[in-house]
């Protein structure tokens, strides 16, 4: 364009496939010097060309790609425009008032305004962009074009629209409004053309005029009220310009802004001008933990080699590649931390010669803006050794379950099928690996033996001694139960496969009805799609979706599958993730989330990105059974979580006694979800396109391991009051897209299908409001402050929360990952917990040391500048409060807010409070008991009096294995019965064990008995065991 000056629709994509200059090696599936090949190539790569060429004509928002006319070496002009403009003739033809006297310029604006509206909304009449040819040119180049360039699989490529300026509600496909109150008549209807406003009748006559005077120059094809804009009535003119015109309709032009025109951005200007010839073979690749082996080592060789000319990196590529001779380093963006520069920068340089590391500081991120102009403090990163919890349950468990099975002998393979007996139904354990993961009497004795040498040690004590669950009864029962527990952890395995098959054979059936012509093409081919996506679902299973990876890599490896499952040891892995099913290739995958992640990249409609594709989440597995919901209460004032049928069904809050208001009846653990393939993206797609969501953050404590305290003033006033939950629940729901009016998702319990939220849907299986929920257990600490100022009451709590989390970080020497906070409920309650994997242990120790907050409030006024003043930092800046993670936060921060309270806490005394409120609960207990049973309020009272936890419920009834305990505790879960004389029959006996037995089975309780003809305290030791080891 640049040596031709102008281009016409006729020249244009020929013109640009000749500069191009690709042979057909580089575009063609099969080359073709000759004949009918040749042309056929050609023409389909023309055409590929021509949809791009004008799909870049769509309006966007544009920083990382923007296109030529945002750079200003393109401008698109309509041939002949002025001329007819300052004509009379068209004018007096579609008489208009305001038009027939109007100016040139008049004119000119307006008509200007209304084709480039429809020129970059594709409202063109381009032949290959109707609907009849759309189908016609993906099929052409599916069947020519090699993978490199050819529209993806499932790309959807959007027919060009048809502009209209009535309502007509008959209108097939989408359309551009010109109607009154569209962007277009905003500005036509406003006083910046005529000098004054017009009036909505005022508006349809004008632009009824302008329309077909359009329509009569040849600049429009017109059908009744709908018109496109005729695609060779355009010019493609080449420029150079610095500065291009704001869109005139942009609202701040409407509301009286000055600027008329913005900077182009000159470094693609200059880079499109001068590198656009030199790009024109350049070729990069994904490179993540998501790619597989084989291919990643191609691309490692290749980009070596200098074929790759690029690599795009997860910040999994920090660690362990090492390419001597890369010399470039280009950051998306300014890395979280120091550190995190340190590690990705030192990919570069690493044989010796000089490096250059590019950051790309984006504009509108304050974390990169400030970095930009503090350069030196990124690049001074420093590693601190991270620090781990020993004393945390789950990692000890899955330590003394890979030290049984490697004393089991057992060699897991390759494969779940090695595992697992598919042949039978419900895909139980092979017999023969039952049986050698059965340790004989001896073989676990010494078993038991190691472990507890394991266990003994200093550094284990330290921590294990500190907790109220660890004995040596809980080590021995653990071992005891490996073999239940390995079995139970293949159950998620067991379900993914089961709606595997399922999925299968349903497609089959429908495909069978089609040669009984019984079912649309279509539905066959929806079918066939979904027969395809079960098989790939299935061979990953099972590893044979594994082609171009080791085994150990694939996402099903046993090995990895129990690790992840928190079985084995497994610190590489997420516990006990959420996964999502990615249709992609020939084979798919499966990928892994952490649950505190995936409870918004795998939520309904979400768009999430492979190998440059895009694939938005469309389906959840649906059991046999149905969707199984649960009902649960949250508290709006401290943020408490209640779920069970007792617990969803309260009226007040068990933790603070605010009424309850917030309750959800359709709520469903986050489970695996299932993709489809989307169109293909671009770099300045990937932020706009996420979807927002509305989510909030509940705690629950575990019985009986809560502790509270309160930190109070010299003067005795209280500050702060704490309260510590070792091993406690959290809770994160997602209730829906934060854009829409409508609570919760929509999802057709049949299908498992999510529904989009703008689909008018009536199916009678589509459930609204249903809301998503994930959990994980921490350590937890929950501050609630006592003194609050009367203004700037959330500005304090906010620059509160950050300074005591920059201060437990600093103080106990933290990575910014191993510690978490949120406010709560109304915001007044900060919860803290350790979000590492295993804990980093130090929440504990700050309810341990009365001087804690003390220390804590020294480090915060350090962190804050007051004892070193920075000048510069007026409210907070990124070496105090902000950070990469709190930036929706800044606007609140003021560091100036919590100096006096900080102060107050620099000589405060941490003391913790005894439970208060046992005996209240054993009243309440004892109101639940059964009235006509003296030996159940004998046994509670013998319960409070020994010290033991008291149970959590009284007379629960368990419907599914129709049986009610007389006490239940729900964590851990033990069932307790209480038998009297009437059960002292040798049939009521009989009756009781076959009931507890099935009890056991149905729910996963223990079962405790206790018999009124026994010695009472010592039946209360066994309880108390069993409390302490479960």
């Amino acid at each position: 364009m640049q040596q031709k000056g102008t281009l016409t629709h006729e020249q244009l994509a020929a013109t640009v496939v000749q500069e191009m200059g690709l042979s057909q090696e580089a575009y063609a599936k099969q080359p073709s010097d000759f004949g009918f090949g040749k042309t056929k190539n050609e023409r389909a790569f023309e055409h590929l060309i021509e949809y791009r060429l004008y799909e870049d004509l769509k309006r966007g928002w544009r920083i990382v790609q923007p296109n030529l006319e945002q750079c200003g070496l393109l401008s698109i002009e309509y041939s002949e425009l002025e001329e007819m403009c300052q004509a009379q003739s068209p004018w007096q033809k579609h008489f208009n008032p305001i038009l027939a006297k109007a100016t040139f310029q008049q004119r000119w604006q307006a008509v200007t305004v209304i084709l480039d509206q429809l020129r970059k909304n594709l409202a063109i009449d381009a032949a290959l962009l109707q609907p009849n040819r759309i189908k016609e040119i993906q099929r052409e180049v599916s069947q020519t074009i090699n993978d490199t360039w050819k529209f993806d699989e499932y790309e959807y490529l959007p027919p060009a629209p048809k502009a209209t300026y009535t309502n007509n509600p008959q209108s097939k496909g989408r359309t551009v409004k010109l109607t009154p109150r569209s962007k277009v008549a905003r500005y036509l209807r406003s006083d910046v053309i005529w000098g004054y406003s017009l009036t909505e009748d005022e508006y349809n006559s004008l632009i009824e005029s302008l329309v077909k005077v359009l329509c009569d120059c040849g600049y429009l094809t017109c059908e009744e009220n709908e018109f496109q804009l005729r695609i060779d009535a355009m010019v493609w003119k080449a420029q150079k310009v610095n500065q291009i015109d704001i869109d005139p309709t942009n609202n701040k032009r409407l509301q009286g802004s000055d600027l008329t025109t913005q900077e182009v951005n000159s470094f693609f200007q200059q880079f499109y001008e001068e590198q656009g010839q030199t790009i024109q073979k350049m070729e990069g690749r994904e490179h993540t933990g998501q790619v597989p082996n084989k291919y990643r080592q191609v691309r490692e060789d290749k980009f070596r080699k200098g074929d790759l000319a690029a690599l795009f990196c997860s910040p999994t590529m920090e660690l362990g590649i090492d390419i001597s001779d890369l010399s470039v380093v280009h950051l998306r963006n300014v890395p979280p931390s120091p550190a995190n520069y340190a590690q990705r920068s030192g990919r570069a340089g690493r044989g010796g010669q000089e490096a250059l590391v590019i950051t790309y500081a984006a504009y509108g991120s304050g974390h990169d803006q400030y970095f930009y102009r503090r350069q030196a403090q990124m690049v001074s990163g420093v590693v601190v050794p991270p620090k781990l919890e020993l004393g945390n349950p789950d990692l000890v468990k899955s330590h003394l379950y890979s030290l049984w099975l490697s004393y089991t002998g057992v060699d897991l393979g390759n494969s779940m099928n090695q595992i697992l007996d598919l042949d039978k139904e419900k895909y139980p354990l092979k017999d023969e690996i039952r049986q050698n993961l059965t340790l004989s009497p001896e073989t676990f004795r010494k078993c038991l033996n190691d472990a507890q040498l394991i266990l003994n040690d200093i550094f284990c004590q330290t921590d294990l001694n500190r907790t109220s669950w660890y004995s040596a009864d809980w080590i021995k029962e653990k071992l005891a139960d490996a073999l239940h527990v390995f079995d139970l952890r293949c159950e998620r395995w067991r379900r993914l496969y089961q709606d595997a098959n399922r999925q299968l054979d349903e497609a089959r059936a429908t495909i069978d009805k089609a040669a009984k012509g019984i079912i649309t093409d279509e539905d066959k081919k929806t079918a066939e799609a979904l027969e395809s996506d079960a098989k790939r679902q299935r061979d990953l299973l099972v590893g044979q979706g594994s082609k171009g990876r080791s085994q150990s890599e694939f996402e099903f490896y046993p090995y990895r599958y129990f690790a992840s499952e928190g079985f084995l040891p497994g610190f590489n892995f997420p516990r006990l993730p959420v996964r999502g099913f990615i249709p992609a290739g020939d084979k798919g995958e499966f990928i892994a989330r952490p649950r505190i992640v995936a409870i918004r990249e795998l939520a309904p409609r979400n768009v999430i990105y492979y190998e440059g594709s895009k694939f938005q989440i469309t389906k959840t597995r649906v059991s046999p059974k149905g969707i199984e919901y649960e009902k649960v209460s949250t508290c709006s004032n401290c943020g408490y979580f209640h779920d069970g049928v007792q617990g969803a069904e309260r009226d007040t809050c068990s933790n603070c006694g605010a009424k309850l208001s917030d309750r959800l009846h359709y709520v469903l653990p986050l489970d695996t979800m299932i993709t489809r393939r989307r169109e293909r993206i671009t770099c300045d797609e990937e932020e706009r396109l996420k979807y927002g969501y509305h989510l909030t953050t509940h705690f629950q404590y575990d019985s009986h391991k809560r502790r509270e305290a309160l930190v109070t003033a010299a003067d005795g006033t209280e500050l702060l009051k704490i309260c510590y939950g070792e091993t406690a629940q959290i809770r994160r729901i997602n209730r829906g897209l934060l854009r829409n009016q409508e609570q919760g998702f929509k999802l057709d319990t049949q299908t498992g299908e999510w529904s989009d939220s703008n689909q008018n849907n009536v199916s009678q299986t589509l459930q609204p409001g249903v809301n998503l929920m994930v959990s994980d257990t921490s350590n937890i600490l929950v501050i609630e402050p006592q003194e609050l100022p009367e203004h700037q009451t959330q500005e304090f709590l906010i620059t509160l929360q950050y300074a005591l989390l920059k201060a437990i970080q600093g103080y106990y020497k933290l990575e910014a990952e191993e510690l978490a906070s949120e406010r709560l409920g109304d915001g007044k309650h900060l919860l803290f917990w350790e979000a590492s994997e295993g804990g980093a242990g130090v929440l504990s120790q700050i309810l341990d040391n009365p001087q804690a907050f003390s220390s804590l409030a020294q480090e915060a006024l350090d962190i804050c500048h007051f004892k070193q003043d920075k000048p510069s930092c007026t409210q907070a800046c990124y070496e105090c409060l902000l950070s990469y993670q709190n930036q929706f936060d800044h606007p609140y921060l003021n560091r100036h807010l919590i100096k006096n309270f900080l102060e107050q806490l620099t000589e405060s005394q941490l003391n913790t409070v005894q439970d208060n409120q046992r005996d209240e609960a054993y009243q309440q207990l004892l109101q639940q008991s059964d009235p006509n049973s003296k030996y159940e309020a004998m046994v509670l009272e013998a319960i409070k009096s020994h010290g033991l936890p008291l149970p959590d419920h009284a007379q629960v009834y368990f419907p599914d294995a129709e049986c009610k305990p007389d006490f239940v505790y729900k964590h851990p879960k033990i069932a307790v019965f209480c038998d009297g004389s009437v059960h002292n029959n040798p049939e009521q006996k009989q009756k009781d064990a076959i009931q507890r037995d099935n009890f056991e089975w149905h729910t996963r309780y223990k079962v405790f008995s206790f018999n009124y003809q026994l010695d009472l305290d010592e039946q209360i030791i066994g309880l108390k065991k069993l409390l302490k080891f479960i």
